[in-house]
Parts: C-alpha cells; sequence; structure tokens
C-alpha cells in the first residue's frame, strides 16, 4: 500500500508516476538510481516492514535503527516466470521448475535472517537424490532465525542451515546480517519468542 499522500500546492502541479515494474528495470541498468531508492526505502518503509516481524517488534527504537542500518535488499528470480510456468503446465511435462534459484542452502554457513519481503520461497530439504518440499514463505515469514539463534545460545555446538531456500518466480527480501543478530537483536528478544 501507499505510504504517503501527496497534495498539490497549485493548480499547475504535475506528478509522474512510474510503475514499480518500470522502476525494477530502471534500477537494474542505473547504480546510482538502485541505490537512491534503497536509502529512501530504508529511511520511509523498512522500520514498518521490520515492526510488521514478530521478533522485531520488540526491539527499542535505538536497537532497531542498528538494525536498519545494516539491513541488505536482494532481488531474486525471473519476474517473467509466470509465462514459463504457463508454458510447461500447457507442455503436460510434469516435475518441479527448474529455474529456482536458490537464496541460502542446506549445509552452509546462517549468513543472516532472510524476511521475505515479496514473493514466495520454497523451503526443502535434502531426501534421496532429490529435495522434498517442507513449506513455502510468503512476505513477512523468515527464513535462518532458528540456526542463527541455536548457534548464539550454543557457540560450542555450531549448527549449518538445515533447510535450502529456493526462489519461487520473482522474490524480493531483505536479509539481517548474522552479527547484526547476535550483536543487537537476540540479547533484545524476551526468551520465550526464542
Amino acid at each position: 500500500p501507499r505510504t504517503a499522500t501527496i497534495f498539490a500546492e497549485s493548480d499547475q502541479a504535475e506528478l509522474l508516476e512510474i510503475r514499480w515494474q518500470g522502476l525494477r528495470d530502471l534500477m537494474k541498468y542505473d547504480e546510482a538510481l538502485r541505490k537512491h531508492i534503497d536509502q529512501i526505502y530504508r529511511d520511509r518503509a523498512l522500520r514498518a516492514a521490520l515492526r510488521e516481524v514478530p521478533i522485531f517488534r520488540t526491539l527499542p527504537d535505538d536497537k532497531l535503527s542498528q538494525v536498519m542500518a545494516r539491513a541488505e535488499f536482494g532481488t531474486y528470480g525471473d519476474y517473467d516466470w509466470s509465462g514459463d510456468y504457463k508454458r510447461l503446465a500447457q507442455s503436460g511435462e510434469s516435475g518441479q521448475r527448474t529455474q529456482e534459484p536458490a537464496i541460502a542452502e542446506e549445509g552452509d554457513y546462517p549468513n543472516g535472517v532472510v524476511i521475505m519481503k515479496a514473493g514466495f520461497g520454497r523451503v526443502s530439504q535434502k531426501f534421496g537424490n532429490g529435495h522434498r518440499t517442507l513449506n513455502y514463505l510468503g512476505a513477512g515469514q523468515i527464513y535462518g532465525l532458528q540456526e542463527i539463534a541455536h548457534n548464539w545460545r550454543q557457540p560450542d555446538a555450531p549448527v549449518p542451515l538445515q533447510y535450502t531456500l529456493r526462489v519461487i518466480g520473482y522474490t524480493h527480501v531483505i536479509v539481517i546480517p548474522t552479527s547484526v543478530m547476535e550483536q543487537v537483536v537476540l540479547p533484545a528478544v524476551p526468551k520465550d519468542m526464542l
């Protein structure tokens, strides 16, 4: 939803509205524009997005500001993926879509908590010669917290990521680095939330 209302101060005002698809395409080719838009998002909308996630809801404002300063943004997948899916479905071929980029893989070091901002992800685990789907994540859901919390509580017995997170289609994520989780978030979170 829109986060602001715009009022014209005169009858001679002009407003240029760029749809998000166009903005996304412009940001692919202009690094300065991408950084500018990321900063605007960080200043105006990141706080609200993080407050929607239960583990960040109870953080004091000063700690949330520290998290916001170190948050990273990522985009994965192919925006036009639905057309590929439709062609696959019409062809009658069975099986999982082969174009599911991994955001994080089972067995890797947990680099941070991944927050799904938009789109969907598939959580899977190795099973035989393939992967078995365990869950799907949508906007506002997180991945990687269990392993990071375990490693923070038991530093002598660290565990790698237990599951793989793959993109279904096209996905925007916010990543909070492990060091920020360990130094800022986990010490401030009520024990019953972990």
